[in-house]
């Protein structure tokens, strides 16, 4: 099966934990078919981003064209080209909302992850507000069902159709949440990267799958009211989607736990031994968790971190092969004396350790550590295919007005890219050599 083709860079573009490069939020918006409306809605977003409400140079815009049959991708591409981060993913064929949004998260930098539907039914000035939510949530979603929430939609169908949707899904789920399907929702990075690999539904009812996924790993998830609108155009089918959804939900109850992720298991010099047992509950946490936050040090601000065994294990969700290898040869840089072994980590070991929310070790490097440059690696690329990078030289034309020209000139440029199939897999196996059997059991009680 595959899971999920993405288009995203390698370990040595990205950087690591603590640069001044890394973007502080990444906002991936999936668009099928949004020629017409893309405009409007991209521009309301660039309006509050010079208004101050982020800064531009710090703020990544992925904009993630899924398999659109219209000019999708070269509006995009053309409202956002005075950004200094900016790119559009082009999928080759059209995969569904959650695929796309999936692609945008393997391509994401930003230690925030947010992800926003192309109409921008809710208003992008309640981003800030969002995003701010993670100060004491792992995944904050926005919701038009809870108290402080406004909703204006004239359709009765539309409305009913998704109370329902939303009363099925949390019945088969257990999801004890109002609202599972607005979409405005925000992650932190390594947590999104990781919910996003586990996840194998493509279509509109990821948005449950993931909030899914997240409970079941111990997660903080937290619902924020939100003003919302309808906004003519909508690509759901009201009778038919629905029902696909629910069918989606189902087949998928018992696929997670046959997926892995590959990860890299460290352990610091004083703890190298072969023969030892593996380590009890109460076996020195203090050494573990100072390896996790050294470990925590020299890797991305993308990348999840658990305190493991005697040491610390980093896991490499939506990595490519190419890229788990250089994340092995770049810790073994900058952890000179360590011991590094790759490892294959289940869903069920994972769940075993929840809840993981208070063991991913958060942060960046300490004040002053500058880390020593990328190891280049031979054939890879130096940028990202598919990137519209630009940068900001003074003032700016209004977005409006952009965008009016690009409609009027007609212009379908071809984008860097553009019609190639993007590459990578979720599927890890092959990257690294798999040890069964060696990853010790988390000292929570994982197997």
């Amino acid at each position: 099966m595959d899971r999920g083709d993405r288009t995203m860079g390698n370990w040595d573009s990205k950087g690591s934990a603590g640069r001044r490069d890394d973007p502080a939020l990444s906002i991936v918006i999936p668009a099928f078919n949004e020629a017409d409306r893309l405009a409007g809605a991209l521009g309301r977003l660039l309006e509050v981003l010079w208004e101050g409400a982020f800064d531009p140079a710090s703020t990544e815009i992925v904009v993630v064209d899924d398999g659109s049959e219209d000019a999708t991708a070269d509006v995009a591409m053309y409202l956002l080209a005075g950004l200094p981060r900016s790119t559009v993913l082009r999928l080759p064929t059209n995969r569904g909302k959650g695929a796309a949004v999936r692609a945008g998260v393997a391509h994401a930098t930003g230690s925030v992850v947010t992800f926003l539907d192309a109409d921008m039914a809710v208003d992008p000035s309640a981003l800030p507000n969002l995003v701010r939510q993670l100060d004491g949530l792992d995944v904050a979603i926005g919701s038009r069902s809870v108290e402080g929430s406004l909703v204006d939609c004239r359709s009765v169908r539309r409305t009913l159709m998704g109370r329902a949707f939303n009363h099925l899904a949390t019945t088969a789920t257990g999801l004890a949440l109002k609202d599972t399907q607005c979409g405005f929702k925000a992650f932190r990075s390594p947590v999104a990267r990781l919910l996003f690999h586990f996840a194998v539904i493509d279509r509109f009812a990821f948005d449950v799958e993931i909030l899914h996924l997240a409970r079941s790993l111990g997660l903080r998830i937290g619902e924020v009211p939100v003003s919302w609108r309808h906004v003519p155009g909508s690509h759901i089918r009201p009778l038919a989607d629905p029902m696909s959804m629910v069918t989606d939900l189902w087949r998928t109850r018992s696929r997670h736990s046959s997926i892995t992720v590959q990860g890299l298991l460290a352990t610091p010099p004083a703890h190298v031994d072969r023969h030892a047992p593996t380590p009890a509950a109460n076996d020195d946490p203090g050494s573990c968790d100072a390896a996790a936050h050294t470990l925590r040090s020299v890797v991305r601000q993308t990348d999840a971190v658990l305190p493991w065994g005697h040491g610390a294990l980093v896991l490499l969700p939506l990595y490519d092969a190419e890229e788990q290898v250089a994340v092995r040869a770049s810790v073994a840089h900058r952890l000179p004396g360590w011991e590094l072994e790759p490892a294959r980590v289940r869903f069920d070991q994972l769940i075993a350790a929840a809840p993981l929310s208070a063991r991913i070790v958060t942060g960046t490097s300490e004040a002053g550590y500058a880390p020593p440059p990328p190891l280049p690696l031979a054939g890879t690329p130096s940028s990202r295919p598919g990137s519209a990078t630009g940068h900001v030289t003074g003032g700016r034309e209004p977005v409006q007005q952009r965008a009016a020209e690009q409609r009027a000139a007609g212009s379908a440029g071809r984008l860097e890219g553009a019609g190639r199939a993007p590459r990578g897999s979720r599927t890890l196996g092959a990257a690294l050599p798999a040890t069964a059997g060696r990853l010790p059991a988390h000292p929570s009680g994982a197997s």
